[in-house]
């Protein structure tokens, strides 16, 4: 009997004790989210506008940024909005909101459907959420269960990490929510366009997700920098690009690792893109200049023989490439001229 009420009195400490856990919540009110989508290697290109959004929201390079706007009133509920973009091209992607108190964080999108519970930091290890994707890829749909609670260390200081798993799906991946944060490839993950990708660079991730976070923050006060925080496994890790830039919070403005921008170039577009392995390269150059075209590989190893455009005069040119020996996935395009490169990311579906 002894052994037993003293089971119930642990039992109910250790309850009592993690209910009573200090709560970091996810939203201020000024919130930003930076990315790169496969580490950025090129410049970001301006921002599309979409009226409404387009789901799922994907750029081949930088995705400026995610930040949440004023509030709105819908359903007699109050949202923060958020937007996709900068400021001069804004994009209405959906509506946020947090309960604090029951430790939800709520998502709602721009066509109409109900708002769901986009993170709920009060399950307790065993609980389900259902979970659906907007497009079943890397995540698959489904339901999914919480595994483990464990913690990490950030900017904002310690956070736990939720571990989550499919039971239901057939190519079950795990998910990583981070307290205070959210998911590390994409707050708004269920809208991603949740491709693989990410396999080498982005091993503090779920690893093979296309994109990571590179920076969260509140009103300005950065809570997570993908170059200083710890490793979800409590090891420290270092983004082997952070060398390039001074905080992860700017990547996108000095994307291109310290490699100048060729200046021969005025404008260099790839088509299609995803390709099942034929592209046009078409390219506006202003002044004249020989040109060289090489592709890599994420570990940055080139793959195919370079493609030799010769010396090219200024104006509009066009150049087709066979590049169908190539196996489906992601790739670095390099345009590399007398006095710089630039790059440009390349995917391949077959």
């Amino acid at each position: 009997m002894k052994k037993i009420l003293l089971t119930i009195v642990i039992t109910l400490s250790l309850y009592s004790e993690m209910s009573a856990q200090q709560y970091y919540p996810m939203l201020d009110s000024v919130n930003r989210w930076t990315y790169s989508v496969w580490n950025c290697f090129a410049r970001p290109h301006p921002m599309k506008s979409y009226s409404p959004c387009s789901y799922p929201l994907h750029d081949m390079f930088c995705i400026p940024e995610i930040y949440t706007g004023q509030d709105t009133v819908i359903d007699s509920i109050t949202y923060k909005t958020v937007i996709v973009g900068d400021s001069t091209n804004p994009c209405l992607y959906g509506f946020i909101r947090e309960d604090t108190a029951a430790k939800k964080v709520y998502f709602r999108d721009v066509l109409s459907n109900p708002e769901f519970v986009l993170y709920n930091f009060s399950m307790q290890v065993g609980d389900t959420i259902p979970i659906n994707f907007y497009v079943n890829g890397y995540f698959p749909s489904g339901r999914y269960r919480l595994d483990s609670i464990g913690s990490i260390n950030i900017l904002a200081g310690s956070r736990r990490v939720f571990y989550l798993h499919c039971d239901t799906c057939q190519n079950p991946r795990q998910l990583t929510w981070v307290e205070s944060v959210g998911f590390l490839g994409d707050a708004i993950y269920p809208y991603s366009q949740n491709m693989m990708g990410c396999l080498y660079f982005c091993q503090e991730l779920d690893q093979g997700f296309y994109q990571q976070m590179n920076c969260f923050e509140h009103v300005g006060k950065v809570y997570f920098d993908s170059c200083l925080h710890q490793h979800i496994s409590e090891q420290l890790i270092m983004n082997p690009f952070c060398t390039y830039y001074v905080d992860s919070c700017h990547y996108c403005n000095t994307c291109g690792g310290g490699i100048p921008e060729i200046s021969s170039v005025s404008s260099f577009e790839i088509s299609p893109n995803p390709s099942n392995g034929k592209i046009n390269i078409a390219m506006t150059i202003s002044q004249t200049d020989d040109f060289e075209i090489y592709i890599i590989d994420i570990t940055g190893k080139q793959v195919l023989n370079k493609f030799s455009f010769g010396r090219l005069a200024k104006g509009i040119t066009n150049r087709n490439l066979d590049i169908s020996n190539l196996n489906q996935g992601f790739y670095i395009l390099e345009c590399r001229g007398t006095n710089g490169s630039l790059f440009r990311k390349l995917i391949i579906q077959k």
